[in-house]
């Protein structure tokens, strides 16, 4: 395994900049040994804003830029990939984590097997990292992006990083306020006149822990959590419903395709029952709690200025419950609630049912309730 202060040595050695990322759990080790240590580190909600902001710094420094992403986030480059930086001759180094390189969880095992197809079509020359010479692989491919004016990858394996004595700031004592407590405060009051949609990892566990009711759970596509809410409370209020959706985010998600909440202007869902619940830690907690920018955004003033009516904050068990006692039926509504980190030991929903189980459930609930 590969030491985060050597791996990183390398990269100012050869003078790259700026250092940007999508957390993964495989960087976990580096991103929070960066993070301690102050290197410069720009954490951005989605791959393609990385990809941007690099094109931005490379065309006005002529300085090779790096980005740090889960092979996911290869699909949120693509557009960026093919019509920016292969058009306008734009290198970037790719820093690229294979999930999934060995069957895991559902989420990852389409690109995990898919990953080197994806290379090829998107154009990027890549090596995979060796423990041995990963040090000449990296001057390698990096003199290539800065030689054909192109993005190259390295890809880094399961394990690649040594483990690091390293733990972030909690933010305990600022919420009290934990996820699953908030979940929980939720689903007791809708169980059975809601249905849920919630996004992929620790908010889908804390779902199904405290009720294993047929939601759907979100197994991996982050940031499409409030589309999908919004799909279904469409439908529902088309079929005159009274059934309300009820959607759990989390800050990293819903900052991912923040655009997507423009989608209230569509008058079905703004008047719908739909509710959106961001429940923000201000931390991406299933890959290290690296730091979200949820912390510096007030996300409450933005759903307003999109067209949410009932917008509001909750800090605590009891503002959260008075902030549901006042909603406005037929008025989709916005909720951000401030949790703290604290970590309960919850299940996985793919180890009791696959996806496509998943989503057959939500469906015929769907039915039964409406």
């Amino acid at each position: 395994m590969i030491k985060s202060a050597d791996f990183v040595s390398v990269l100012l050695k050869l003078k790259l900049s700026p250092f940007l990322m999508v957390p993964c759990s495989l960087f976990k080790h580096a991103a929070n040994w960066m993070i301690e240590k102050k290197v410069p580190l720009i954490i951005t909600p989605n791959e393609a804003h990385a990809m941007g902001f690099a094109i931005g710094s490379y065309s006005a420094s002529n300085t090779l830029p790096v980005i740090f992403l889960q092979n996911s986030g290869l699909n949120n480059i693509a557009n960026a990939q093919t019509s920016l930086n292969l058009l306008y001759k734009v290198p970037v180094l790719l820093i690229v984590s294979w999930r999934g390189e060995k069957p895991e969880a559902p989420e990852h095992n389409i690109m995990g097997a898919s990953l080197k197809k994806f290379f090829k079509v998107l154009q990027i020359p890549y090596e995979v990292l060796a423990e041995k010479n990963w040090q000449a692989q990296i001057k390698k491919m990096t003199a290539k992006a800065k030689k054909n004016k192109t993005p190259v990858a390295v890809v880094v394996r399961k394990g690649f990083f040594e483990k690091e004595n390293v733990s972030l700031n909690d933010n305990a004592k600022k919420y009290s306020l934990s996820r699953l407590e908030a979940i929980a405060t939720i689903k007791k009051k809708y169980l059975n006149k809601a249905v849920f949609i919630s996004t992929n990892g620790h908010p889908s566990r804390d779902s199904f822990s405290v009720s294993p009711s047929p939601d759907f759970y979100m197994m991996g596509s982050m940031g499409h959590a409030f589309s999908m809410g919004a799909g279904a409370s469409w439908y529902l209020k088309k079929s005159d419903s009274k059934l309300k959706t009820v959607v759990f985010d989390g800050d990293g998600g819903c900052l991912m395709h923040l655009g997507s909440l423009a989608l209230i202007g569509i008058d079905e869902v703004k008047r719908s029952n739909l509710i959106y619940i961001v429940l923000d830690n201000e931390a991406y907690e299933s890959t290290g709690s690296q730091p979200c920018l949820s912390a510096k955004v007030d996300l409450v003033t933005v759903a307003k200025g999109l067209g949410f009516v009932q917008a509001y904050k909750a800090d605590s068990k009891n503002s959260l419950e008075n902030i549901l006692k006042k909603l406005k039926p037929g008025l989709a509504a916005f909720i951000l609630v401030k949790v703290n980190r604290k970590k309960d030991k919850t299940p996985r929903v793919s180890d009791h049912y696959t996806c496509e189980q998943v989503e057959r459930r939500f469906k015929n609930n769907i039915k039964k309730l409406k």
